[in-house]
């Protein structure tokens, strides 16, 4: 303890331990250690809300203005924010991945969208390649089958590539492509056998023409003729979507002779059809 006269008073100062003063300096590293991190957190949660367009993060736009603003999304403070985030979360990779995977989707549907536009749509009623290849109808005289829509043939009927699996198949029908929603009518006079729905066909119809004379419709986006109806050549059954196993818009169609598919161009000119 020492003792200071100086202008008649007397100022005691007192001797400060070494340890105290050791230990104020190290409480206060804590301190500004737990505000750098609390700052980090925060800027870190403003940033997500921001990106994930958060209300929370809208009304503090509302009540701060200019304070939170585009520049909290310059380069250099968006690069340290990304480095700290991968640091505390150990997911940070999953939500990248994800991301990425996100950004893929709207290309396929892309895709999705422009083959619905060109009419190049493709479906998967197929039996196995050995199988019948019957080609052209045996009854077709004095028949007169009307056109079930006017379109582009993008698969014919016989041996080709899936499209789907790209194996080697037999294709039991002809795809004709056409807009959705394009009026399907029915290629001869007969009865509605059924109308269902089925992973491959999609919403289909079979018309019974008699005498063993089936028509089969596939990948509808609406039926219109229910089962049991009577319905006339020419007459509106449906419309042509992408149901089922499909690539896109467009028809698939059957002619079936005892049980045997043949060929729709063998009976039906689709030369002059036109969307």
């Amino acid at each position: 303890m020492y003792f200071i006269l100086q202008k008649g008073t007397v100022l005691i100062l007192r001797k400060k331990s070494i340890k105290t003063e050791e230990r104020k300096n190290s409480c206060i590293g804590r301190v500004v250690t737990v505000q750098s991190v609390v700052c980090a957190i925060i800027v870190l949660a403003v940033l997500i809300m921001g990106k994930a367009g958060s209300p929370a993060f809208k009304e503090l736009q509302k009540i701060y203005g200019s304070k939170i603003g585009r520049d909290i999304y310059s380069a250099s403070v968006s690069a340290a924010m990304k480095s700290f985030k991968n640091y505390v979360f150990d997911n940070a990779p999953a939500v990248i991945q994800e991301s990425e995977t996100q950004t893929e989707k709207p290309a396929a549907e892309a895709a999705a969208e422009a083959a619905a536009e060109s009419g190049e749509g493709k479906g998967g009623e197929d039996i196995p390649q050995s199988e019948n290849d019957s080609g052209a109808l045996p009854v077709s005289a004095n028949i007169n089958f009307t056109v079930p829509v006017y379109g582009k043939i993008t698969s014919p009927f016989g041996k080709r590539i899936h499209p789907i699996t790209g194996k080697n198949s037999f294709h039991t029908g002809i795809d004709i492509g056409a807009k959705t929603g394009a009026k399907i009518a029915c290629a001869l006079d007969g009865r509605v056998e059924k109308t269902g729905s089925n992973s491959v066909s999609g919403n289909y119809i079979l018309i019974d023409h008699g005498s063993g004379l089936k028509t089969y419709y596939c990948h509808c986006s609406q039926l219109y003729a229910p089962e049991d109806a009577v319905v006339r050549a020419g007459e509106i059954i449906a419309l042509v979507g992408s149901t089922g196993q499909s690539t896109g818009p467009h028809l698939h169609f059957e002619i079936r002779y005892n049980g045997e598919r043949y060929d729709p161009a063998s009976v039906i000119d689709f030369n002059d059809a036109k969307v």
